[in-house]
């Protein structure tokens, strides 16, 4: 008896009805950044990518900043230790490879956006129009799935170079 109950029980997960996983978000998105990474080449006038250190900037999101310093510990983004630090303003962004801005950044949007592109830094942000406003790429959520959309002429007039990979399972702000 004690050898059917036993061999049972793999097959009760099986039946049981789906549930919805209960992954952290935060987590979602730094894998999403470092996956995004990969399909980015950063402009030359990005002198911090020359480092030793990838950097990425955290501005305002203190439970974001520790969890992307707790997922980078020991993964790289592309070749290089990760670095994770804190931006109080945007004229830091030049330290950085990549930047993430919460919704704290409302009225200083445009001169983070100035600041990231002329300084080769990609933008990253989870805050609704932020994409229309010049973040390169945004997080948002679709039926309870985290997807990300990128504006493109401003991903384009700051030099960055695109996978057309990452284009197509995007969507597109112009």
């Amino acid at each position: 008896m004690l050898k059917v109950v036993l061999a049972a029980i793999p097959f009760l997960f099986l039946l049981n009805p789906p549930v919805k996983a209960q992954f952290n978000e935060n987590t979602i998105k730094a894998a999403y950044i470092e996956r995004i990474t990969r399909f980015v080449e950063w402009p030359d006038n990005n002198n911090s990518l020359s480092s030793d250190k990838f950097v990425l900037g955290v501005f305002e999101e203190s439970e974001f900043f520790s969890t992307l310093t707790d997922v980078f510990k020991e993964k790289q983004i592309k070749n290089h230790n990760v670095l994770v630090i804190t931006i109080n303003n945007p004229e830091q962004l030049n330290t950085c490879n990549l930047c993430y801005i919460s919704e704290k950044a409302k009225t200083l949007i445009s001169r983070f956006v100035d600041a990231a592109n002329s300084s080769g830094v990609l933008l990253v942000s989870e805050s609704t129009d932020f994409c229309k406003k010049g973040v390169h790429i945004n997080f948002y959520l679709e039926d309870e799935k985290l997807k990300f959309e990128i504006n493109e002429k401003s991903i384009n007039s700051a030099g960055f170079k695109v996978s057309y990979l990452l284009m197509q399972h995007t969507r597109i702000i112009q």
